[in-house]
């Protein structure tokens, strides 16, 4: 319940809380999801789970609340954007390891998560993209018909390429 206590307490009127997981799927299963929203009277506005790609948007009144993964925009294993941004990746075996190893090694995997996201955030920002959006494709067609790139086709660089 912690975690969902967290969620609420960072929810604005008005304003939509994005909260970001890598592999969504199995991260909303595990934190009870459909359970804890419903139960704080929150409804499903919008759900999408296509392989990589999950979205789920939920409403309460003026809070609004959208779940994304973090694969929406990098479909990349955790240990190579991890290898690209220079975080190595700690990894475990799940079935054996202790608390104190599974604890670290979730930390570092929230770290590698949180300076990717930073560095492309800065990406976007440098290239003065005007909106991140919920998916790479939609980013990339935010930045092409803004027409926000300084020389460089954006669209290309975010959508196929995957770099920044």
């Amino acid at each position: 319940m912690a975690f969902w206590d967290f969620v609420f307490s960072h929810t604005e009127r008005k304003q939509k809380l994005w909260v970001i997981a890598r592999n969504l799927t199995f991260d909303f299963t595990v934190v009870k999801g459909w359970r804890h929203l419903r139960k704080a009277g929150y409804k499903l506005k919008f759900f999408h789970n296509q392989g990589t790609c999950n979205i789920i948007s939920v409403r309460k009144k003026s809070n609004a609340i959208v779940f994304l993964d973090s694969m929406n925009w990098f479909v990349e294993s955790l240990e190579k954007t991890g290898e690209r941004i220079g975080i190595k990746r700690i990894a475990v075996d799940y079935k054996t390891c202790s608390k104190s190893e599974l604890s670290t090694a979730c930390k570092n995997h929230v770290l590698i998560e949180l300076e990717n996201f930073k560095l492309f955030i800065r990406f976007l920002e440098g290239n003065k993209v005007a909106r991140l959006c919920y998916t790479r494709g939609s980013t990339a067609m935010a930045a092409f018909l803004l027409s926000h790139y300084a020389g460089v086709n954006l669209f290309y660089m975010i959508m196929l390429k995957g770099v920044f």
